[in-house]
């Protein structure tokens, strides 16, 4: 079930999809440009050029912003200025080329507002289905708000097609900052509809069919772990033992024992 939905989706396509189109507010602007500068074409070698060189020269070529997500990337210790990106693509797109340069250290992109997002598989869902959304509902078409949510955040939100009903179901919800996937998932309940996760897509479909889906699907996207601080250790209390700055232990000062007293 969960790799014949998959497959369904991935036919249907990047973005919101529905049975018919959707009429919608948002115009071929944002990340719908993003979209189309990542399928320009180029051509483009590297015999040992870096991440960070080889994002540098897209960003010249495509006039679009790329965003390394420096938290996953320094647990895992991947080095962005590390000549490791090597390839040959002729006539290819820019989406060719980063594909091609992530290769190496198993990293994907995904589009996001503002540009491209650098990071694991997983760090660019979190990404992309994280973004801060706001909004003032008044009985606005479920399907206009995913239609304007996905030309906006560069999200995969896929509407059921059998849903016939769906894309006209009336939302009345004000959200002020929340997570993008949140508001989906609430605006979906208002109208009456549910929502199960595969993988990068959110897929809105009847309660029934998203509690027959639930078991396989993905559980919703987790705020990320924070980068870690490592804390120094304080210079010890004069008199006592303790810790040099690193975690070196150190051991007490010597005093000289008092001289014995001697009676009269």
């Amino acid at each position: 079930m969960h790799t014949r939905l998959l497959t369904a989706l991935a036919i249907l396509g990047t973005g919101v999809a529905f049975a018919a189109p959707v009429p919608t507010k948002v115009a071929a602007t944002g990340t719908n440009k993003t979209r189309q500068a990542l399928d320009k074409k180029l051509t483009l070698k590297s015999e040992g050029k870096s991440i960070k060189e080889v994002l540098d020269i897209l960003r010249e070529e495509c006039s679009i912003e790329f965003v390394l997500d420096a938290g996953p990337l320094a647990q895992l210790g991947i080095d962005t200025t590390s000549p490791l990106c090597k390839f040959d693509v002729k006539d290819g797109t820019v989406a060719d080329v980063l594909k091609a340069s992530l290769a190496p250290f198993n990293l994907k992109s995904g589009t996001i507002e503002g540009g491209v997002i650098v990071s694991t598989e997983d760090g660019v869902i979190q990404k992309q289905l994280r973004q801060r959304v706001s909004f003032d509902a008044k009985g606005e078409p479920l399907g206009e708000l995913l239609t304007t949510w996905a030309n906006k955040t560069g999200a995969n939100l896929v509407a059921d097609p059998r849903q016939k009903d769906l894309e006209r179901a009336g939302v009345t919800l004000k959200l002020d900052d929340v997570p993008l996937e949140t508001a989906v998932r609430l605006a979906a309940e208002v109208a009456g509809y549910g929502v199960v996760r595969m993988n990068s897509v959110l897929f809105v479909t009847s309660e029934e069919r998203a509690s027959k889906l639930r078991p396989d699907a993905d559980k919703p996207t987790q705020p990320s772990a924070p980068t870690p601080v490592f804390q120094i250790e304080p210079f010890p209390v004069p008199g006592g033992g303790g810790a040099a700055p690193g975690g070196v232990p150190i051991a007490p000062p010597q005093v000289d024992p008092a001289p014995p007293k001697v009676g009269r």
